[in-house]
């Protein structure tokens, strides 16, 4: 009797813990998705992290209407929503989000134009969130942490080596440490502390189609196995291209060319969202 009980109670104990671990799926690799919006028009798109190919599945809007001129894109787990953040040629601004339904609040007007459009974001390590941005105060580009419940911007901390100011073509990831974080530039990538002080370069290495004058790092996002994913824009042939990046050597491995035309018919946000919390 005592065996047939241990029995059950073994069985048992195995279908709860099946239960649980489908129930989490969300929590893993599998459920969180690669996620980009089209600049122009606001519409959300999940990326396949093989062949780069994009599926539309939502759009983002703010008063009714489309949210355009989106760079920066990042998900919080703590309140469930997502931060976006706007160039000056549409969109102007730093946002709250409810991806689910893609209805957009507006946190920040920069009515005071302290700032040249936001070129990308992270979540800080404060819980706020950390944005790569052309800052009017310092002249340069900077590192600033955004109040995710008033908007406000912080202290603008200029891109820099030490010697020279760095000018970010956009993108911002996290690298080998919660101290340290990546950031895009023409040709290369930048490492750096959360207050903008550049360490160490990695210029890019051309491919045979990536081979323009000048390569803009546009947007940076890191999955949960390290990879960095990127976008990479050729200025002069007005390509753009969703890749992945070796941070140690530059060498690039291309996934999709996403337009021709030009960036404003582009992409941008690159992030990664729980399947669930997606529309």
């Amino acid at each position: 009797m005592k065996k047939i009980t241990y029995f059950f109670a073994l069985l048992f104990a195995g279908v709860m813990l099946v239960q649980t671990g489908c129930n989490k799926d969300e929590d893993t690799p599998k459920g969180i998705k690669l996620v980009v919006v089209k600049r122009s028009t606001g519409d959300l798109y999940t990326v396949d992290k093989t062949t780069g190919d994009l599926t539309e599945i939502g759009s983002l809007t703010i008063n009714g209407e489309p949210l355009t001129g989106l760079r920066g894109l990042v998900y919080d787990p703590d309140t469930e929503k997502c931060y976006g953040g706007a160039t000056n040629h549409g969109g102007r601004g730093f946002y709250t989000i409810n991806i689910k339904t893609g209805v957009a609040t507006l946190l920040n007007e920069d009515t005071a134009e302290d700032w040249d459009g936001i070129a990308d974001m992270i979540l800080a390590a404060d819980g706020n969130v950390l944005v790569n941005l052309y800052s009017n105060i310092v002249g340069e580009s900077a590192l600033v942490v955004f109040d995710k419940t008033t908007g406000d911007d912080g202290t603008h901390n200029e891109i820099n080596d030490g010697d020279e100011d760095i000018w970010s073509t956009g993108g911002l990831t996290y690298g080998s440490s919660a101290s340290q974080v990546i950031i895009g530039g023409n040709h290369e990538i930048y490492f750096a502390n959360t207050t903008g002080l550049v360490s160490d370069t990695t210029a890019l290495l051309p491919t045979a189609n990536i081979d323009d004058e000048d390569v803009h790092v546009m947007d940076l996002e890191k999955d949960t196995d390290g990879t960095i994913f990127a976008m990479l824009y050729e200025y002069h042939d007005m390509d753009q291209y969703l890749v992945k990046l070796n941070t140690n050597t530059g060498e690039i491995t291309e996934l999709s060319v996403l337009t021709t035309a030009g960036i404003l018919t582009g992409y941008h946000c690159l992030a990664f969202i729980p399947a669930s919390k997606l529309p």
